[in-house]
């Protein structure tokens, strides 16, 4: 009786662990698809990155959020934040 309590113990946490993996692991596809457009800066020059294809940013853009990336790697936020980029 103490062995089928046990098991039937041991089955409902993993049965719970495999519901929180699977939570965590939405999450992750759920931020990647969220970054299908954005900038970064990589060996010291503004890169743009946009449907999976890497090009050097010649001009200041604005984004979809409305966040204005320039060329020298300040970022200023659709409400006013400043923000100076860092290599990689």
């Amino acid at each position: 009786m103490k062995i089928k309590k046990s098991i039937i113990k041991l089955v409902a946490v993993f049965i719970i662990m495999m519901f929180s993996f699977t939570t965590i692991n939405l999450g992750a596809q759920n931020y990647s698809k969220n970054l299908k457009e954005h900038c970064m800066m990589k060996d010291g020059k503004m890169m743009h990155c946009k449907e999976g294809k890497t090009i050097f940013m010649e001009k200041d853009m604005t984004m979809v959020n409305g966040t204005k990336c320039m060329t020298n790697g300040e970022c200023v936020m659709k409400n006013g934040k400043k923000m100076m980029l860092k290599d990689d």
